[in-house]
């Protein structure tokens, strides 16, 4: 019985194992990935971002949306020049997020979601550059 246990446990770990190796094959073929940004649009994502961010701490809304927008038109010369205007969107969306939470009230139950759709919408930023960031 003990023998049996074992094969058990060996056998569930070795499936374990080589499932999750084709997994990361399997993510680089067949698909447009993170990869495929060439690294100009990446590193115009990474000082977007922190552009919005710098821009998150002015207190004069209209400071603020002035940075966003510069910012924004910023990056869509990168994409633009680089085929991937559809990114805007997505950028966009972060910026938006960042300002409603720069404009509400800690106190509002909203607060909170706003809180996460801006961090996910930062995050999904970031992962479409993974690659490049895990390779400088």
């Amino acid at each position: 019985m003990k023998k049996l246990w074992l094969c058990l446990i060996v056998g569930a770990t070795c499936l374990g194992i080589v499932s999750s190796a084709g997994s990361q094959q399997g993510q680089g073929k067949g698909k447009a990935s993170s990869g495929d940004l060439p690294a100009a649009v990446c590193q115009a994502i990474e000082q977007y971002i922190a552009k919005i961010d710098s821009a998150r701490s002015i207190s004069d809304k209209t400071q603020r949306t002035e940075k966003y927008t510069a910012a924004e038109n910023e990056l869509a010369t990168v994409l633009k020049r680089h085929d991937r205007d559809s990114l805007l969107t997505q950028a966009s969306a972060y910026a938006r997020y960042t300002e409603l939470v720069a404009s509400s009230d800690p106190s509002d139950t909203k607060f909170s979601g706003l809180l996460e759709q801006r961090l996910n919408s930062r995050a999904a930023l970031l992962e479409m550059c993974a690659s490049y960031t895990t390779s400088r």
